[in-house]
């Protein structure tokens, strides 16, 4: 395996996910990801942009979002029964940049 060195801070375009998939009992609830919402209004004045990715909601295939914004930074939030398809994103983003920090 060959090693590849990471992007470092500051981050100034940052990719929050939030996997699709059963989230324990609420999954019949689909709940609004507020984690990720708090911490992307945390972070808001120190990054230049900021995409919320919801895989429930957002039709746009999520390999478009991370090719167009080319993000420098990922975050994933999931339940633990998300974690299949939270590791299918986290694939896809490394697949598209190996050097991106998740």
């Amino acid at each position: 395996m060959i090693m590849v060195e990471l992007y470092t801070g500051p981050y100034s375009r940052v990719l929050l996910i939030a996997p699709n998939g059963p989230t324990g009992l609420s999954f019949a609830l689909n709940p609004i990801p507020l984690g990720l919402e708090c911490i992307g209004a945390f972070i808001r004045d120190a990054v230049s942009d900021i995409i919320l990715y919801d895989e429930f909601l957002d039709k746009e295939p999520f390999i478009n979002v991370v090719s167009t914004f080319k993000p420098d930074l990922v975050a994933v939030s999931m339940s633990a029964t998300q974690h299949n398809t939270g590791a299918v994103l986290v694939a896809k983003v490394k697949r598209y940049d190996p050097r991106i920090p998740v």
